[in-house]
């Protein structure tokens, strides 16, 4: 292995610890106002997107798949704040976490992670934004 892959393996497992740590304190701080605010449901929703994360990270570490990450985090992370709309209504907080998911995507500076992290950033934004206005007419 060559300077430049170890280089380039170095900085993705650096840019993995960064995007997990930052998550890491976003969700955590989700689960623990979920349960402060009584949302028992809502508490264990978010802890299971946290283990996921968390357990993902140490598999694919363990296997030596680094590169694999990013796109599991930016997945995961996306599909569980989508499911979070239909599970628990649309609102104005799951905006401020589409915009902060589209910043995650970005961490790595990998075009591919990002472009799945817009397009179901904007679909996320959609369904959200639709949701909310059925949900006022009704």
């Amino acid at each position: 292995m060559n300077a430049i892959q170890q280089l380039a393996i170095s900085d993705i497992k650096k840019k993995n610890v960064l995007a997990l740590v930052a998550f890491s304190i976003s969700i955590v701080s989700a689960m623990v106002l979920s349960v402060i605010q009584g949302e028992f449901q809502k508490g264990i929703y978010y802890f299971t997107e946290f283990a996921l994360l968390v357990i993902a990270y140490y598999i694919l570490k363990y296997m030596k798949k680094d590169f694999h990450y990013p796109y599991f985090l930016v997945i995961i992370a996306n599909l569980f704040a989508l499911l979070g709309i239909f599970l628990f209504e649309s609102n104005f907080s799951l905006t401020v976490i589409f915009f902060f998911l589209l910043f995650l995507s970005t961490i790595h500076l990998m075009r591919p992670v990002f472009i799945i992290g817009y397009i179901t950033g904007i679909i996320s934004l959609f369904l959200n934004g639709f949701l909310a206005q059925q949900k006022r007419h009704i």
